[in-house]
């Protein structure tokens, strides 16, 4: 698995596939964003909210 794992957290926030799974991504992992908009907010909630959080001006200011 390649990514940034800091970062995403499968079906928390953000979708998580295997590289080179193009198929799998739009079969599935799309299609599972596309269909469910109360998924699909949460997910961007909490990776807005994580982004926020780990990352703000005041926490990289700390470090």
């Amino acid at each position: 698995m390649s990514g940034n794992v800091e970062l995403v957290r499968d079906g928390d926030t953000g979708l998580i596939l295997e590289p080179g799974d193009v198929r799998g991504f739009a079969a599935d992992q799309l299609q599972l964003l596309i269909s469910d908009p109360s998924l699909r907010r949460s997910v961007a909630r909490r990776a807005c909210e994580q982004i926020a959080s780990k990352f703000s001006l005041e926490t990289s200011a700390k470090r």
